[in-house]
């Protein structure tokens, strides 16, 4: 639903102030204390313009959004808006405009007589909405705190009809945390960090946050007793079923480990903790499709090999392992690299 808010003391004009909620509802974190404490470093001039780019958000305070019904009523909300937009940076809130243009649809139907007719129907009205802060997810102090600051504001904007200038108030109270709406669904996840991730990956040596291309290989995923010791290789399957064996503590040293060893040999390997695994991978790629990507995965893909036990030929996966004291002793450790690697965005 939406609610639709007219200002009764004025002739029926008017600019219609409503609180869209087509934006969808996702959640965000921001960057440190709230923004109103920090006014004077917000760049607030009058009549200035505050475009929203993607570069905003990716979560925001959607604060409130006005339309017309006739040209120069549009000209009366888009001036409403930039007002609205002012008095939020006056007061340390970073604010942008962004316009949403009607939304047209063609559709196929069929008149009383039976004939096909074919019509144009507006599916969403165009709008001017006000949007406010940078938040990484809504769930963070700062965020909670700035909206309800803002539902708490009493602003008024000017407003020119019949050509003198009027004080008119807006009314903030139903804002509301959304996402960017420049933003497409895969740019919203790339741009989302869970901060219970962010938290796990802090301070870790060649995370894969620090990785700079946009594209990486998967190649072992460590769901918890995912290393073997000497003398224990061959039932390695055996033991990921016992569950009193698994655990994510584990995983996540063992994922460091591997990823270490992997540089000592040369491989630009990466580690990320996940909340139900750690996983390493290689490589740093500008495109999925990058050359480099299908000879890394013929190194690391498991192959058809001799099974010494049964004399068969058996899909096994390969290893990376650290080798005995000695020539012909057993690894002193070994992991077991994923069969299939995996093409992966890096988060």
């Amino acid at each position: 639903m939406e609610s639709v808010v007219r200002n009764r003391s004025f002739p029926p004009v008017s600019i219609i102030i409503r609180f869209s909620i087509g934006l969808a509802l996702l959640v965000a974190a921001s960057l440190g204390s709230p923004e109103y404490a920090h006014a004077s470093s917000i760049d607030a001039v009058h009549g200035k313009n505050y475009p929203l780019t993607p570069k905003h958000g990716p979560w925001m305070i959607m604060v409130n959004s006005f339309w017309g019904e006739t040209p120069e009523e549009e000209e009366q909300a888009a001036k409403a808006a930039s007002e609205l937009v002012y008095e939020l940076r006056k007061r340390g809130v970073p604010a942008y405009i962004y316009q949403q243009d009607d939304q047209i649809e063609e559709v196929d139907a069929v008149d009383r007589m039976g004939r096909s007719r074919h019509k144009k129907l507006t599916a969403q009205h165009g709008m001017i909405g006000v949007l406010a802060g940078n938040y990484q997810n809504a769930d963070d102090k700062v965020a909670r705190e700035t909206l309800k600051y803002v539902k708490k504001l009493n602003l008024k904007v000017s407003v020119e009809l019949r050509g003198k200038q009027i004080e008119w108030p807006v009314l903030l109270v139903k804002a509301f945390m959304t996402r960017n709406p420049l933003l497409s669904a895969e740019e919203m996840a790339r741009k989302y960090r869970d901060p219970l991730i962010v938290r796990l990956n802090s301070g870790v040596d060649h995370s894969l946050l620090e990785n700079k291309g946009k594209y990486t290989l998967l190649v072992a995923s460590m769901n918890g007793q995912s290393s073997v010791e000497r003398k224990k290789f061959e039932r390695f399957d055996k033991m990921l079923t016992d569950k009193a064996k698994v655990s994510l503590d584990n995983a996540a040293r063992e994922a460091w480990e591997l990823m270490t060893v992997m540089r000592k040999k040369g491989i630009d390997a990466y580690v990320y903790h996940e909340r139900y695994r750690s996983i390493v991978t290689v490589g740093a790629f500008k495109s999925p499709n990058d050359p480099e990507i299908t000879r890394i995965t013929e190194n690391f893909r498991a192959k058809e090999k001799l099974n010494p036990t049964t004399g068969q030929m058996a899909l096994i996966a390969e290893s990376i392992q650290i080798p005995g004291k000695r020539p012909g002793d057993m690894p002193a450790k070994a992991w077991m690299m994923d069969p299939y690697p995996k093409v992966i965005e890096v988060p």
